[in-house]
């Protein structure tokens, strides 16, 4: 099982880059994360690779959610099913699902504060952490998208001023990433 988790961690942290996703630079950071949480919520699973960096920690579950399944699902499923964690993934818009309590909620689907917005309406059953990626790059807008729209900024900052979320970290090393941690009562 260790070594299983440690080439998960290789593999999520050496993924080639096409240009579109730093997510490996986080990798270290997810497995970190996920040896603290038993239960991890994933919005935007694309290739995988959070996903990857996340199950090298070997949380006991983990939900994904995204429109589209890409090819290395199916590799994350048998990978998570050797490890023993309870896996889970949902070809879902992550607007309209009801998540299970959870320990950590990634968010990563779509960078619009009218989707992020929604997304959110989930974070009751978080109990620990929200992890937020491309922080610098959609903060203010959507990046890539021809018309101006509003990015993720204003959601989290709507959610860090209801009072029951503090900022943990902020990353701005590529798209950026920021960690919020629930406050305590």
């Amino acid at each position: 099982m260790k070594y299983l988790s440690q080439l998960l961690f290789q593999w999520a942290s050496n993924h080639p880059d096409d240009g579109k996703n730093d997510i490996k630079n986080y990798a270290k950071l997810f497995r970190f994360l996920a040896l603290e949480c038993k239960h991890i919520t994933e919005f935007g699973t694309r290739n995988g690779i959070s996903t990857g960096a996340f199950l090298s920690g070997v949380p006991a579950a983990m939900r994904c959610y995204d429109l589209d399944r890409q090819p290395n699902v199916d590799m994350l499923e048998d990978a998570a099913q050797a490890l023993g964690v309870d896996f889970v993934y949902t070809q879902a818009d992550t607007r309209t699902v009801d998540i299970e309590e959870t320990d950590l909620l990634f968010v990563d689907a779509c960078h619009r504060y009218s989707h992020v917005s929604k997304e959110l309406k989930n974070e009751s059953k978080v109990r620990r952490y929200i992890v937020f990626h491309d922080t610098v790059e959609c903060w203010e807008h959507e990046n890539g998208n021809p018309v101006p729209v509003e990015g993720i900024g204003r959601a989290i900052e709507d959610l860090i001023k209801g009072g029951n979320w503090v900022l943990t970290s902020h990353y701005t090393e590529g798209s950026g990433l920021m960690i919020l941690s629930r406050r305590e009562p």
